[in-house]
């Protein structure tokens, strides 16, 4: 009877990533649908982050295609509920360095957003690329497609979604610039960045759950611990 590492030793590579395919869990874009109320008005908002798209885990194309139809058929999921503004807490792609493939499913996407009336308001994940106010987005058109929906950076900006809803956008950064920072009174602050008392390792960049702006925002909206 063969051992357990013979009997791996016996598998091919394609079976052995096959396995690490079926054993992987399938890629799942967090989604919450939210109401956030104002002294008068009510905008309704679907949450969603770390999609990475792009991502070909375990060198395999299928695994591409997996993270993209999950991201598609999220937007689907967001419009058949009626809600037609999205936040993304960053990481919506994998890699800062985009393949045409990518940038293609960007475009398509961000055109199919438009054709819906529907607008993605997202900041830079650690994966994004861009820093400094620079996104993805203007890879995929931007404003020059549609100055009112699509996807579009709030990095670094706050803006008003409805008559009252206020959602500040703040990007992956240091530690330390983001503990200078001065929160206004939003209703939503849009991050993209570890905890520390959430993970089990010593992070650089890892906030405390006291650094956050949980006495000026009704929400902090956390990406980057899945």
């Amino acid at each position: 009877m063969p051992t357990s590492t013979e009997t791996v030793l016996s598998k091919s590579m394609d079976e052995l990533l096959e396995d690490l395919t079926e054993a992987a869990s399938p890629p799942q874009t967090h989604m919450e649908s939210l109401t956030t109320s104002c002294d008068a008005g009510i905008a309704r908002l679907a949450w969603i982050g770390d999609a990475h798209l792009g991502y070909r885990q375990y060198g395999l194309d299928r695994r591409y295609e997996d993270f993209s139809r999950a991201l598609w058929l999220t937007l689907e999921d967001i419009h058949k509920d009626g809600i037609r503004n999205v936040i993304n807490s960053g990481d919506l792609l994998h890699t800062n360095r985009l393949d045409a493939r990518t940038v293609n499913d960007l475009r398509r996407l961000n055109q199919w957003l438009v054709e819906h009336e529907m607008s993605v308001y997202t900041i830079n994940g650690n994966h994004d690329p861009g820093s400094d106010g620079v996104c993805w987005v203007d890879a995929v058109g931007g404003a020059a497609v549609s100055r009112d929906y699509g996807f579009k950076s709030i990095d670094g900006r706050t803006v008003t979604i409805g008559d009252h809803t206020t959602i500040m956008g703040v990007g992956f950064s240091s530690a330390e610039h983001i503990r200078a920072m001065k929160f206004p009174k939003v209703d939503v602050v849009l991050m993209h960045q570890p905890v520390q008392e959430f993970i089990d390792f010593e992070c650089p960049f890892a906030l405390c759950v006291a650094d956050l702006p949980l006495t000026t925002s009704k929400l902090v909206a956390l990406g980057d611990i899945h």
